[in-house]
């Protein structure tokens, strides 16, 4: 390289530089402004997206913010949604989509941001397969190709290596998705003694072709592949991609590197399950599995006191889900999910991938049905369920409250004396009752409290507010009420009538001229 072409190369480099710091700062920024977090705290925040998410670094990690953004929204919530952002960043990264987005993802949530790639990555897959079967390959002897069954089989070439997933089991299970997915790592003859030295093509060079870690999803695409350098010297977790690495090996990707099979992926699971065993029975004041009978079952302390509660939960780090027992130590659902939330009655939300459903302490699932969003609301004896874009509310039994699906439902006045349901559809509103009574019989485009006994409704097709009684929604005076101009004393409001003459509404809903404050709309009875 001569010097006008190191010259340039090292102006690129600091332009390129000065990208990823910009994309950086918004990132810290939004968590300092949104969390309150320090530089410290914000860069652990970062750092783990990186490792979690490899493909966050695409882009000179254009899409850090929005990764962020997700993050302290709780998008983030399992290895699902973990895998799914790491294919979908992949595409929205390209030279084809790039310019599509800005840093924030145009606001996308993580759920519409991984469904709008979602057939994107389906045909990517099956597209990347044919383009790596068309080639023939003469296999490379030099290597040898190691499958990864464990940590503990990673962390034997720590020493060779500064990959995190060979001495930090989180970060091995957090590449693993938990037990979903698996390592295999490619290792040339002599990697042992090979030299950590920069060389032609670095990070692509002697030594970093001498030892290179591949991990393989579910469903059979890659997720990352890291030559030795690791991060260093320009090296990232797609230095290659699958052609590239068969080309280098003399093998077809696909052939070779094969995913868990689903009966592989449930005892990966069920054995992380189990390394909690030790830790349970030393909560439980036991020092064996046999003393308590356990049976191997997990328990949550944040759960509250064993003594007083019938279902019972166990979250840990190296466990990649949740069970739910009973005082016992009884199985009460035979399904291990990926988080159990807090109960709301005698029911929990429950998490799978990006489904979501409810069971009951007895370990019921409410519904056959899986939705894509649920509130739990079960202290009113109702919880909310969304899917294909609608929302509906659901009985303890399982049915739905409505016949019909809205737009929107939201649970009103929980922390008051009168919790209602508010029905939204087509930007129009329906108040309704806990058992799915109307309160009207036509929607409404606006309502509001006048006063502690009055409501002013805007009703679909009318140009006025009409006064309603707030407890029992009864149209209460025959008075239209053109605009509202404030409070005049406590409980008596100021309104502009359809007449252009202004009024003073009481709170028994008597209207009263405001200049001779004459009755002019008595309240019916």
């Amino acid at each position: 390289m001569d010097l006008r072409e190191e010259i340039n190369s090292f102006i690129l480099d600091l332009l390129v530089e000065g990208v990823e710091t910009k994309n950086m700062r918004l990132a810290k920024h939004y968590l300092y402004d949104s969390k309150g977090f320090n530089e410290s705290q914000a860069m652990r925040v970062i750092g783990g997206i990186k490792s979690d998410i490899p493909n966050s670094r695409l882009g000179k990690c254009k899409f850090m913010l929005a990764l962020v953004r997700m993050f302290c929204a709780g998008e983030i919530k399992d290895y699902n949604v973990i895998d799914g952002l790491n294919k979908s960043l992949k595409y929205a990264a390209s030279v084809a989509h790039i310019d599509e987005y800005d840093n924030n993802l145009n606001g996308l949530s993580a759920y519409d941001f991984i469904k709008r790639f979602s057939g994107v990555v389906s045909n990517g897959l099956e597209n990347d397969k044919q383009e790596v079967s068309s080639d023939e390959y003469v296999r490379n002897s030099e290597y040898d190709i190691i499958r990864i069954n464990s940590f503990e089989e990673s962390e034997e070439y720590g020493e060779y290596v500064d990959w995190c997933v060979t001495y930090d089991k989180n970060m091995y299970n957090s590449y693993t998705k938990g037990g979903s997915g698996v390592f295999y790592f490619c290792l040339r003859d002599g990697f042992e003694d090979e030299e950590a030295v920069e060389g032609d093509g670095c990070p692509l060079d002697s030594y970093g072709l001498s030892m290179v870690a591949v991990s393989v999803n579910s469903d059979g695409s890659c997720n990352t592949i890291t030559c030795r350098w690791n991060h260093a010297n320009g090296g990232n977790d797609n230095i290659m991609d699958t052609k590239q690495l068969s080309q280098l090996l003399g093998v077809n990707f696909y052939d070779v590197f094969k995913p868990l099979t689903p009966e592989e992926i449930e005892a990966k699971k069920r054995e992380v399950l189990y390394e909690v065993e030790e830790e349970l029975c030393s909560y439980m004041g036991y020092e064996t599995p046999e003393d308590c009978g356990c049976d191997k079952r997990e328990y949550d302390p944040e759960y509250g006191d064993k003594k007083k509660r019938d279902a019972y939960v166990y979250l840990s780090d190296a466990v990649d889900g949740c069970v739910l027992i009973d005082s016992n130590w009884n199985l009460l659902c035979n399904e291990i999910f990926d988080r159990i939330n807090a109960r709301e009655g005698d029911v929990m939300s429950v998490f799978r991938g990006n489904d979501m459903n409810f069971i009951d302490i007895d370990g019921r699932l409410l519904s056959n049905e899986w939705f894509i969003q649920v509130h739990n609301e079960f202290k009113f004896g109702i919880g909310l369920v969304k899917k294909e874009g609608k929302w509906n509310a659901m009985r303890k039994d399982g049915t739905y409250l409505f016949d019909e699906w809205y737009d929107g439902i939201d649970l009103r006045g929980k922390y008051g004396s009168y919790p209602e349901l508010l029905l939204i559809n087509n930007k129009l509103f329906m108040s309704c009752d806990l058992d799915g009574r109307f309160r009207y019989d036509r929607w409404y485009s606006y309502s509001t409290e006048l006063n502690d006994y009055n409501l002013v409704v805007k009703f679909d097709g009318d140009n006025f507010y009409t006064l309603v009684d707030k407890f029992s929604h009864k149209v209460k005076s025959d008075c239209k009420i053109n605009s509202l101009r404030g409070r005049y004393q406590r409980n008596i409001y100021l309104v502009e009538l359809i007449d252009g003459n202004f009024g003073l509404v009481t709170e028994n809903g008597n209207v009263y001229d405001y200049n001779t404050k004459k009755l002019l709309y008595p309240a019916k009875k």
